[in-house]
């Protein structure tokens, strides 16, 4: 009787047991792709996509970034595919293929306002992730590069709020990047945290001018320049918060 065949597995053995070849693998992967087409809506499978996050399982994220690359291809004018493309490569890590799917939406995102509104959010999301990426890396040059161009963009974005939120949403950014920079020893990275400050300081200035800023976002703000140092400035916000409102509870609220 002759023995069973044997089996091997070593990832070194180029005579090693292959389960399934790899056209039978990518033939998978592409029926994976149409049932979800088949079985899903577009507009629901992709709130579904949209609602999953960062995810931690690796096959799912490639599953992902395959289908969204098929479907960009049958809808390559749709700009919040793309979005949705470079937002799922962001959380896989691959700032590399994140950069070149924004540089080729550049143009559909020119296109409306609201467009490159969007585009730029993940413009700076991505040059975040790139300063992290360099901070890892432990090289002064290459911190400097994402930081000064990180900080060009948050400028772009401060000098466009129009609301409290964009305001503090510029603000909190601001925040996360002097945070990283002040975590790293070098040369010129104070020079930067001082750039930040600074807009910083102009964007609570500009807080303090909105007419539909309430009460409690003068009191945030002021509580912000409170505890940068900038008292001047927080005596102004809170001043300003006190004016907004008449009312003895909320005036307490305030101090």
């Amino acid at each position: 009787m002759a023995p069973p065949p044997s089996y091997s597995v070593a990832p070194d053995d180029r005579e090693r047991s292959h389960i399934l070849s790899w056209g039978a693998l990518g033939g998978i992967v592409v029926l994976a792709i149409g049932a979800l087409v088949l079985v899903f809506p577009r507009s629901d499978l992709l709130t579904l996509l949209r609602g999953q996050g960062n995810q931690s399982d690796q096959g799912n994220r490639d599953l992902t970034v395959a289908y969204l690359r098929n479907i960009i291809r049958t809808e390559p004018k749709d700009l919040s595919l793309r979005l949705l493309l470079v937002e799922k490569l962001l959380a896989g890590g691959e700032l590399k293929e994140a950069r070149q799917t924004l540089d080729t939406a550049l143009a559909l995102a020119r296109s409306t306002t609201a467009g490159l509104a969007d585009w730029n959010h993940w413009d700076l999301v991505w040059w975040q992730a790139q300063l992290g990426q360099a901070v890892d890396g432990g090289k002064d040059a290459d911190i400097r590069q994402a930081a000064t161009e990180l900080l060009s963009r948050l400028k772009q974005s401060a000098e466009s709020a129009s609301t409290p939120a964009q305001v503090f949403t510029s603000i909190n950014a601001a925040n996360a990047v002097a945070a990283i920079l002040g975590s790293v020893q070098g040369n010129g990275q104070a020079t930067l945290v001082q750039s930040i400050q600074t807009m910083q300081d102009a964007l609570l200035a500009r807080l303090l001018g909105l007419p539909s800023a309430t009460a409690q976002e003068l009191a945030r703000g002021a509580t912000l320049a409170l505890s940068a140092g900038r008292l001047p400035l927080a005596s102004d916000l809170f001043f300003a918060a006190r004016r907004k409102t008449t009312a003895p509870e909320a005036c307490l609220q305030v101090l």
